[in-house]
């Protein structure tokens, strides 16, 4: 094995170490780990390898360096580990904004029971206040790219499920990169919208699920098939 390999593996058994120790002293957001030196003795591995696993964590938004305090772990995030990973996911960028569209349909249409079951007739106005808006804007600006963002938080805001929000949330800003790039392709007709909509606020399951379906048939969502259960 050569000297770079020996060093990654060491690098990331640190790194799993450290990640441990953290769990096992039930370590809170604010609270510091021990000094470089300590880890190091505790570690048994060099100051080159520590800085590695160190410089990981705080990538991923694990830790922070506070000078003056030492190194603090942050408040765990999901959206932001899942924008590093889907945006250093080693795809070409066809095959990564294909990837990213479907996971969002696949998740929105897997979840869409719960929502509609969730939504409050204040978040239903809300929808419709969105979905008027979206009719009256340009296609292919930003303020219909927001709008149909806004339309997206709005159906799954009242969920109590904080994985799901972040994913959405890291779908967004991947998209909102292609969109700023005008490589994102025309989003669904705000008639579309209109129609899920509607359904919501006649309180009708079986239109609400055919409308969004058809909603996830339409512009960049229409070549992504998935298979859902209910």
């Amino acid at each position: 094995m050569d000297r770079a390999n020996r060093t990654e593996k060491l690098y990331l058994q640190a790194f799993r170490e450290i990640r441990q120790y953290i769990v096992d002293e039930n370590l809170q957001p604010g609270d510091t780990l021990p000094t470089e030196q300590q880890l190091c003795q505790k570690l048994g591995v060099s100051r080159n390898v520590l800085r590695e696993a160190i410089k990981s964590m705080e990538v991923m938004g694990l830790i922070e360096a506070c000078p003056g305090r030492g190194t603090e772990l942050c408040e765990f995030s999901y959206e932001f580990l899942l924008q590093n990973v889907i945006c250093f996911a080693g795809r070409d960028q066809s095959r990564r904004l294909d990837e990213l569209v479907n996971l969002q349909k696949t998740l929105e249409l897997s979840y869409m029971r719960q929502a509609f079951q969730s939504l409050s007739p204040e978040t239903v106005k809300e929808l419709r206040a969105c979905v008027n808006s979206l009719q009256s804007a340009e296609p292919a600006s930003l303020q219909a790219f927001e709008l149909h963002h806004r339309f997206h938080t709005l159906l799954f805001r009242e969920l109590d499920n904080r994985l799901l929000h972040d994913l959405l949330s890291a779908l967004d800003v991947m998209q909102r990169q292609y969109h700023k790039a005008g490589r994102l392709p025309a989003l669904p007709e705000a008639e579309l919208a209109d129609a899920v909509v509607r359904a919501l606020e006649e309180y009708n399951y079986q239109a609400f699920a055919q409308a969004m379906f058809s909603y996830f048939s339409n512009g960049i969502f229409e070549k992504q098939d998935v298979l859902v259960y209910e």
